[in-house]
């Protein structure tokens, strides 16, 4: 309950007007390279883990991008902390996934996993929902190609998508 009230009030006083970008990628490299991942019998990866290490290779060479803004100043991080977005039955939690910029995709995949199922169950945290960097809300795999997507302050940006074979 704690979390979703001060996530309420931090979107509630935030004073911020946004811009949308948007474009459609070409990804029929990234899905086979899934394919090819999971057929080897290692580790599970979604195509959520994907974007996700993807997003934190490119923050990490963005910084302006990989930043909070607090107040009327911006502070950038050289790790990409990225939250992904998670449906509870209490609704919607933004567990961050540490530095993925310097994790592997299986990495990756065991600590979404891991993250998701004690979000759903209620036993995350408080530090485990701050200090993203950026988060990563993907209803692709609901037929949604695109939805408006509330950014959490005091990030910068939110990344949203669907992946069409």
């Amino acid at each position: 309950f704690f979390f979703k009230q001060k996530t309420a009030y931090e979107i509630k006083e935030c004073d911020w007007s946004s811009d949308v970008c948007s474009s459609d990628l070409e990804v029929s490299a990234l899905l086979a390279d899934r394919a090819a991942r999971n057929a080897s019998g290692a580790t599970r990866v979604s195509v959520n883990d994907l974007l996700v290490r993807a997003v934190g290779v490119s923050l990490a060479s963005h910084p302006a991008i990989n930043a909070h803004l607090v107040g009327d100043e911006v502070v950038r991080f050289s790790d990409a902390d990225v939250a992904i977005a998670v449906a509870t039955p209490s609704g919607l939690l933004t567990p961050v996934i540490r530095a993925v910029n310097q994790k592997s995709v299986t990495e990756i995949a065991a600590a979404s996993r891991d993250l998701a199922e004690r979000a759903r169950s209620g036993k995350l945290v408080r530090h485990e929902i701050e200090g993203g960097t950026f988060t990563v809300s993907n209803l692709g795999m609901f037929g949604l190609d695109r939805f408006d997507a509330i950014i959490n302050p005091p990030q910068v940006a939110i990344q949203i998508g669907r992946a069409h074979v």
